[in-house]
C-alpha cells in the first residue's frame, strides 16, 4: 500500500520505483548471476504467474496456502484444468 512516503515530489517523480531499482541494483551486486535464472528487475512483469497458476493446474497454489479441502477436490478430478471460480469455491472454509 503506498505511504505518504510514495507521493511524487520534485526531487523524484515516482518513489516506489526508485527504491524498487536501489533494490535489484543492491541484489544484482551481491548476487549478479541470478538474474541469468531469475530476473526479477523492476520492469519485470511476474504477476501474470498468480493470475494464471489455477487456471492451467500448477501446483504454486499449495505454495502459498494450506487448502486441504483444495488439494483433496483437485486430486479427485480427471482433468487437471481449472477455473479461478472453482478454486475460489473449493477454498472457502
Amino acid at each position: 500500500m503506498p505511504g505518504p512516503e510514495d507521493a511524487p515530489s520534485a526531487r523524484d517523480s515516482n518513489p516506489r520505483r526508485s527504491r524498487a531499482i536501489a533494490d535489484w541494483n543492491q541484489f544484482d551486486a551481491l548476487v549478479p548471476y541470478t538474474k541469468n535464472i531469475h530476473e526479477m528487475s523492476p520492469d519485470y512483469v511476474a504477476e501474470d504467474v498468480e493470475l494464471q497458476c489455477i487456471d492451467f493446474g500448477s501446483y504454486m497454489l499449495e505454495w502459498r496456502i494450506t487448502a486441504p479441502r483444495w488439494r483433496d477436490h483437485y486430486f479427485t478430478q480427471r482433468t487437471r484444468h481449472r477455473s479461478v471460480a472453482t478454486c475460489a469455491g473449493c477454498c472457502r472454509s
